[in-house]
């Protein structure tokens, strides 16, 4: 009897542990070094490498309205989005607006670039490899975007798959009240 009241203790003992590893996983993952950028917020810049090394800065596009897209290639959303994305950001090109899209860590380069080959991607790619940008944003479901003015000011923020006219209507509404 004392041998069986053990085994339970021990396996209460373990059920304890195993529901606050998976507690501090879930807060960990969705906690960032500030708050995050809510509409109309100042967007946090940040510095992320390109796929030939290249850093970029949310700040070098300043003067430009920007399209802050997370995404990775496991992902079934952001796979039927890019094609839009990719569309939208030949469209508005001329009108200074830059896409740029921010792959998550745990995408190696070759299926990246395998990725942007199969979907004709040309717009920036940027890899967030430690994570930071994605928490400092609070990105917690992919696809996320965020849309930053000409000013660098969060316009927009939208969660889960866009449709190609939820893009431009949102670019189009963002020059008319922004300029770009």
């Amino acid at each position: 009897m004392v041998l069986r009241n053990k085994k339970w203790l021990q396996i209460a003992i373990l059920s304890a542990a195993l529901i606050i590893a998976v507690v501090t996983i879930i807060t960990g993952m969705s906690r960032s070094s500030g708050s995050y950028p809510k509409e109309g917020a100042k967007a946090p810049d940040f510095q992320l490498a390109d796929q030939d090394g290249n850093v970029h800065r949310l700040s070098d596009y300043k003067g430009k309205t920007v399209i802050l897209n997370f995404w990775a290639t496991s992902c079934p959303p952001c796979r039927n989005e890019m094609p839009a994305l990719q569309r939208q950001s030949e469209e508005w090109s001329d009108k200074n607006v830059v896409v740029l899209g921010v792959n998550m860590q745990f995408d190696n380069d070759v299926a990246v670039t395998s990725f942007l080959g199969e979907y004709g991607i040309t717009f920036q790619i940027l890899h967030d490899r430690t994570d930071e940008v994605r928490k400092r944003y609070g990105v917690n479901n992919f696809p996320s975007t965020f849309f930053i003015d000409p000013k660098g000011v969060v316009r927009v923020v939208r969660p889960g798959e866009m449709e190609e006219d939820f893009i431009r209507n949102t670019l189009a509404t963002m020059q008319k009240s922004y300029g770009g």
